[in-house]
């Protein structure tokens, strides 16, 4: 499924302002010409960049398309204008010519979004709003629709596709976290064509395989790099002071209790969903070493405080992921240990994937090590050595502002889902892989435990 055509067809009596609009109409495909490929993992060249530089690029599209003629035409009106124009877009680029036919049509109605929030759920950090930052002229430029409606009873009574289509809808949005069901009783909303369906979820495919992207042909937005439109909720980043760092927690200056904390802690309750059996690893780091181990998953409790509580006692977190997926790293690493000044030691998708969110030296990988053994071992000489554990907070000591762990990249996600409304009439997305694909077919996911269990079981 592709969105409508913005524009199609051939202007046959250009009139001067139809001259001026097809000026403004050459000025945003120079924009569009000089604009990496915006969708993600259906598009070859974006498959190495990271979430952040896929985040990046969104905004500098945005940013750009803000100041030209073209958009700034586009005003808040009620009277939307009437348009029977669908097609199914085979070719991946369209022409100036079919940009062109029913300009006048569209030039003063934004785009139109509906969403539907799960009562309990959240679009996190967005406050239910088109909010742009990075561009604020351009807000205004979508309208949304939030409709509060519990999945379960929209499969039980769906709505009429074709009343997405009778109130000119552009694109639908819909929270996908958790499991949606058997595919025989819950089948995918086939929306109309010119419609587009965005599935939002910021769970890994062990909490959502059931999303099936390629038999609507549906938009991507999730954590992950590959996603049409990527959603990153905790950006560690140092600090602009510039307006631009949105909603976020600023590092706070610690006492680093050298000699005085014990040493690990962990906090984990789901015990049972999980991929990597992250709790086998743990019981095999006992061992050689003390855990202290707090949630329904342990057998200790924290104070009402857990995470100040953390931050006093100890000197490492086990951040430890249910299931290593490529970019799937989450509040454990960031809010629980980065902000409190905690080393983490993670375990999740790569080395790679986590030195695309933070400094290589503020963490440690249980991936370095061949055995939780040796994991043990290096942690004991931490501990021992004053010097080489403050090896692992050097980054924060950078002169400067100081840092932050912003929440700007989840605050401006419906403006990116906006702008990318506006990038899919001229460059519509390529298909997915094969109707069958689903979200687990192609987010990367390696569950072995990062661990040689029968080795270590034989030592």
């Amino acid at each position: 499924m592709t969105p409508k055509p913005f524009l199609a067809g051939i202007i046959k009596n250009i009139t001067s302002d139809q001259k001026e609009r097809n000026l403004e109409l050459e000025e945003m495909f120079q924009i569009v010409a000089t604009t990496p490929n915006l969708w993600g993992y259906r598009t070859e060249n974006m498959k190495n960049n990271s979430t952040l530089d896929r985040i990046y690029e969104q905004r500098k599209w945005i940013s750009r398309i803000s100041q030209t003629e073209f958009i700034k035409r586009v005003l808040p009106d009620e009277n939307f204008p009437d348009s029977n124009v669908y097609s199914s877009m085979k070719s991946h680029k369209k022409t100036k010519c079919q940009i062109s036919e029913r300009y006048d049509d569209f030039e003063k109605s934004p785009k139109q979004i509906t969403v539907y929030l799960e009562p309990g759920d959240a679009y996190v950090y967005t406050n239910n709003s088109v909010s742009c930052p990075f561009a604020p002229e351009f807000e205004g430029k979508c309208s949304a629709t939030f409709v509060a409606l519990e999945w379960r009873e929209m499969f039980r009574k769906p709505v009429n596709p074709y009343l997405y289509k009778y109130n000119h809808v552009d694109a639908v949005v819909g929270i996908r976290n958790g499991f949606w069901g058997e595919d025989e009783i819950f089948p995918e909303q086939n929306l109309p064509s010119g419609t587009a369906q965005i599935f939002y979820q910021i769970e890994s495919p062990s909490h959502t395989g059931s999303a099936r992207l390629g038999q609507t042909g549906a938009w991507l937005a999730s954590y992950w790099r590959g996603s049409d439109i990527p959603v990153l909720l905790y950006e560690l980043m140092e600090k602009t002071g510039g307006g631009q760092d949105g909603v976020y927690e600023q590092l706070p200056n610690y006492e680093e209790h050298l000699g005085v904390r014990k040493l690990v802690a962990g906090l984990i309750s789901n015990c049972y969903f999980v991929k990597n059996d992250r709790l086998g690893y743990i019981h095999q780091l006992e061992k050689y070493m003390r855990i202290d181990l707090y949630g329904r998953c342990g057998n200790l409790t924290c104070p009402e405080n857990c995470t100040t509580f953390l931050q006093q006692n100890y000197k490492f977190y086990l951040a430890f992921e249910n299931c290593n997926c490529e970019d799937y790293v989450t509040e454990k690493f960031f809010m629980t240990a980065i902000l409190n000044g905690i080393v983490p030691v993670v375990m999740g998708p790569s080395r790679q994937s986590y030195e695309s969110f933070a400094p290589p030296s503020s963490f440690i990988h249980v991936d370095d090590f061949a055995s939780p053994k040796e994991l043990a071992q290096y942690l004991e000489i931490l501990d021992k050595n004053d010097t080489l554990y403050q090896n692992y907070f050097a980054w924060r000591r950078k002169p400067g502002p100081g840092w932050i762990i912003s929440h700007r990249s989840g605050q401006d996600f419906f403006c990116r889902v906006c702008g990318q409304l506006y990038y899919a009439d001229f460059v519509p997305p390529p298909p997915w892989p094969t109707r069958e694909t689903r979200f687990s077919d192609v987010n990367p996911c390696s569950h072995t435990a990062n661990i040689n269990m029968t080795n270590e079981n034989n030592m």
